[in-house]
């Protein structure tokens, strides 16, 4: 099973962390995941460009993805990205979110929005709920 998704980076004007609330704006700078899935129940993660890169975050992206939707699948995610990592631009979130999507892709879960033009009438979630 096969899905890939992208997510842009974003910029902060005002972190919400401090304050309760904050604003953020999308950069056009982006980040695609690949999930391919299989049955083997674990998850390896590759970041191009960078092979000594942490790949936590988008494996347990993954596992918690297959938890909610799937059937114990394992498999391998590999991010590429424009965003550049530990600059302040999301690269992180972008990571994540693309990786999401990415892996609802693969397990078929329909989701609005994902998909430009496609018809949303049998979606499941949409963007925001499936990467919040």
């Amino acid at each position: 099973m096969y899905g890939e998704a992208a997510a842009l980076g974003a910029g902060t004007i005002l972190n919400a962390l401090s304050t309760g609330m904050g604003s953020a704006f999308a950069i056009d700078a982006e980040t695609t995941a690949r999930v391919e899935l299989d049955g083997s129940g674990s998850v390896s993660g590759e970041i191009a460009g960078a092979p000594d890169a942490d790949t936590r975050l988008i494996r347990r992206a993954v596992e918690r993805v297959v938890e909610r939707f799937g059937d114990g699948e394992g498999g391998h995610v590999r991010t590429e990205s424009e965003v550049p990592m530990a600059a302040g631009l999301k690269s992180s979130s972008a990571a994540a979110n693309a990786t999401v999507l990415a892996t609802l892709s693969a397990l078929e879960v329909p989701v609005a929005g994902a998909v430009a033009g496609e018809d949303t009438a049998a979606a499941t979630l949409d963007r925001e709920e499936a990467c919040r």
